[in-house]
């Protein structure tokens, strides 16, 4: 979410861009290829450029006639080369328009990152191709090595010197951004389903959950693990008894550790004990998100129950629900401000609240 400005998209496929100020849609961005869909969105650090990773068109099959099958393979006619497929796409949020189309991944582009200082993009696919393109250009800058499988999320640290790659089965890679060579590694093993890193860069956590055996039992205990990016040194294992752990987020000041889990329970944790703090639960319902506000007195939680709740971070009370959506909330975001919260939900709208007003303001899209 950039000043006065928001950009959502859609199981539709596309991808909108809302005047804020106004409540209404300002453009809708164009992905190209006709089932296109949006895998993964990052805004610059600046609010200025859009960069998405796409789900293109599915190979359809050969049209029939193409070839003779009773003439010599060394008569066969040759296949038209059309261009590299396009996996990504970077748009300007100033005037609309389409910046660079990204190949060469080999795959969907599932997940990227802007470096802190918006000068470099990392773009990652399920085929384990990471690169890091210079954003004045939109030229490859270098392709990180070292790594087999897939990645499914990437994140760099605060002062930019190591991307964090990481996918479900639970392997972390760590890159040295100047040289694009892996300088650590570790696996948190049994399922990983979200990553989160401490606001000063010095902390990772990561967050799973084993899938059951038994027959009504469909999710066995998680935990959340805390590492040491400098060594790659697991510090603590913080355990979700009841859940998998499906989001993390760090206070900012990096001192207070929360986790939505799929028991309508978030936990909270004081970091430097590795100790529980508070456990915030409601009646029914996964959590599928959780944010603190700009000054970490607040953190908003949303799930599959439909509705906004803000807690007080410190004592873990329930300050205020919100209620609107008809379908589960599964993104949160303060403005800078920390004065509104913007909703995503799959009811196919966006809702602003005031904090600590429960009036929201409903983006609809558009036929």
């Amino acid at each position: 979410m950039a000043a006065g400005s928001l950009v959502t998209r859609g199981e539709d496929g596309a991808v909108k861009v809302w005047d804020l100020d106004a409540g209404r849609e300002r453009e809708r961005l164009t992905l190209g290829g006709g089932d296109s869909r949006v895998r993964c969105m990052r805004l610059s650090p600046d609010g200025q450029i859009l960069a998405a990773g796409l789900r293109g068109p599915r190979p359809r099959a050969a049209s029939p006639g193409v070839a003779d099958p009773q003439a010599p393979a060394a008569e066969q006619p040759a296949q038209p080369q059309g261009p590299p497929p396009v996996e990504a796409r970077v748009w300007s949020l100033v005037d609309g328009r389409e910046k660079a189309a990204l190949s060469g991944h080999g795959g969907d582009v599932v997940a990227l990152d802007f470096t802190p200082d918006g000068k470099g993009l990392a773009t990652a696919s399920r085929a384990g191709v990471v690169k890091l393109w210079d954003v004045a250009t939109f030229t490859p800058r270098l392709v990180f090595t070292g790594r087999e499988g897939g990645v499914d999320l990437v994140v760099f640290s605060a002062d930019g010197k190591t991307l964090v790659g990481a996918n479900a089965s639970g392997l972390v890679t760590l890159w040295d951004v100047a040289s694009g060579k892996p300088r650590g590694a570790f696996g948190h093993f049994g399922g990983m389903n979200m990553i989160a890193l401490s606001p000063d860069g010095k902390l990772l956590a990561t967050g799973g959950g084993k899938v059951g055996t038994g027959p009504e039992d469909t999710t066995g205990p998680g935990d959340v693990r805390l590492w040491d990016l400098a060594d790659s040194r697991r510090l603590a294992v913080l355990p979700s008894p009841s859940s998998r752990v499906t989001r993390l987020a760090f206070a900012p000041d990096g001192k207070t550790l929360a986790a939505a889990t799929e028991a309508a329970t978030v936990l909270l944790w004081e970091v430097a004990r590795s100790a529980p703090r508070a456990e915030l639960s409601w009646p029914s319902g996964s959590a599928r998100y959780v944010a603190f506000s700009p000054d970490g007195k607040l953190l908003a939680t949303g799930g599959d129950e439909e509705a906004l709740r803000l807690w007080d971070s410190a004592s873990g009370k329930l300050r205020a629900t919100f209620r609107g959506h008809t379908d589960a909330i599964d993104w949160i975001a303060f403005a800078p401000d920390g004065k509104t919260i913007t909703t995503a939900s799959r009811d196919a709208t966006a809702k602003l609240w005031d904090v600590p007003a429960a009036a929201p303001e409903a983006l609809k899209p558009g036929p």
